[in-house]
């Protein structure tokens, strides 16, 4: 499964970028705005609640071909560079192939 957790990150950084940029303007008819910021007790960041909701996508469409009983999910990260050459160390990392 591939998820878009850093698609959506940088988009709502954009965005806010362009809500600050406009805020900032000399325009003063605007009110101050700062009774809004209270988020919900059970609020997800929205590339969280992106992967939390794609893997449970991707689970209700494999419920449909078989009976699924229990679930896991585990997040590694291999070291590559680690693998080919278990010797590497310092500054060997920045001058391997790029790949």
């Amino acid at each position: 499964i591939v998820h878009r957790g850093l698609a959506i990150k940088s988009s709502l950084d954009s965005r806010r970028a362009l809500r600050h940029n406009r805020r900032s303007r000399k325009t003063r008819y605007r009110q101050a705005r700062f009774l809004n910021r209270k988020r919900p007790k059970v609020w997800l960041a929205p590339s969280l609640k992106h992967r939390v909701d794609t893997t449970l996508t991707w689970v209700n469409k494999l419920i449909k071909f078989a009976p699924i009983t229990g679930i896991s999910q585990e997040l590694v990260r291999f070291d590559l560079q680690q693998l080919e050459n278990p010797e590497i160390s310092g500054i060997e990392y920045q001058q391997g192939k790029l790949v």
